[in-house]
């Protein structure tokens, strides 16, 4: 058996200065869910908020995985302030749901 790579969809790209560009080694993921917002939307939430708010990936209700900005670098995912290192070192993968 081969390994099974997903196909990873590219146009959904937040501008320079959406996400930080400095790498950091990644320790852990977290999931989080939009309650409510499809993929589309959520990334034009983070596009017009000036905070670098935003995960590296977004999955859509349909299962097509959007890749926004490259997961070796970060933006806030998890808060701001003192949650600002496990932000640095990890990966946010943001899920499209309907629910809380």
């Amino acid at each position: 058996m081969g390994e099974i790579k997903p196909d990873i969809n590219r146009t959904l790209r937040l501008p320079k200065g959406q996400w930080f560009e400095e790498v950091f080694p990644k320790k852990q993921i977290y999931i989080h869910h939009t309650v409510g917002g499809s993929a589309r939307s959520t990334f034009s939430w983070w596009v017009q908020d000036p905070q670098r708010i935003g995960t590296a990936y977004i999955i859509e209700r349909d299962g097509m995985i959007y890749e926004v900005f490259p997961p070796e670098h970060w933006a806030h995912h998890l808060g701001k302030g003192t949650t600002e290192q496990h932000n640095k070192q990890s990966i946010g993968i943001e899920l499209a749901s309907e629910g809380a």
